[in-house]
């Protein structure tokens, strides 16, 4: 199978990215994983990584002192337009993106080339995610319960998401179908989703570190 040209992208989404994890942090180890994948399908040069202003000056120096390659795009990468629009350039010969959430550093390899597949099967757009099992509610504005949401409709999103550069939605011309992804979709586009790994878990906030500590020891101990 010839893999297209692929460029991956890292996302910093949050000051939690900063945070220790183990004897590294969790950007770091989001960002290893990503330009292992990134060099495993080909792409030699070195990965995007989107921040914002505020936190430039820290990760640059997180990953200049773990010695990983990167090239800075300053945006806000939690707005879909803002990434779109000052990654553009970057992406011109490049089918394919790859973007991986900072906040996700227990994902592994696997998951990447997983999700790849099934973009190449037939799909516009890919991204990992997990069903939910847990009873979900709709809650009203004045907090009341007001009815059970079937959790057959509804996903767990995780990391990471492979798109054709066709499909993103760079002048903006559509109506917002697709949201909800790092980048503005086209209307109308196939869409796949794969299994996430369990450990490939969000760490939303430091409180949440202990956790993320333990599958980090499961992984090397019990999942190796």
């Amino acid at each position: 199978m010839t893999i297209p040209s692929l460029k991956v992208v890292v996302v910093v989404t949050s000051k939690t990215a900063l945070a220790p994890l183990g004897d590294s942090f969790v950007l770091v180890s989001s960002a290893l994983v990503a330009q292992a994948f990134a060099r495993a399908v080909g792409e030699k040069h070195p990965i995007l990584v989107a921040m914002p202003h505020e936190l430039s000056v820290q990760v640059g120096e997180m990953l200049m002192e773990a010695g990983i390659e990167y090239q800075p795009i300053i945006c806000d990468p939690n707005d879909p337009v803002s990434l779109a629009k000052e990654i553009k350039a970057e992406l011109t010969n490049y089918e394919f993106v790859a973007v991986h959430d900072s906040n996700r550093p227990l994902t592994q390899i696997g998951q990447f080339h997983t999700t790849l597949e099934a973009l190449l099967s037939n799909a516009d757009a890919a991204r990992a995610s997990t069903p939910f099992t847990e009873t979900l509610k709709a809650i009203s504005d004045d907090a009341f319960i007001k009815h059970t949401i079937d959790r057959t409709t509804v996903r767990r999103i995780s990391s990471p998401e492979i798109v054709r550069t066709t499909a993103i939605d760079f002048e903006q011309k559509g109506n917002g179908e697709n949201s909800g992804w790092f980048f503005p979709l086209r209307e109308k586009i196939a869409i796949s989703y794969v299994d996430s790994d369990p450990e490939s878990i969000r760490v939303n906030s430091n409180d949440e570190l202990s956790l993320l500590a333990s599958f980090l020891h499961w992984q090397k101990t019990v999942a190796r």
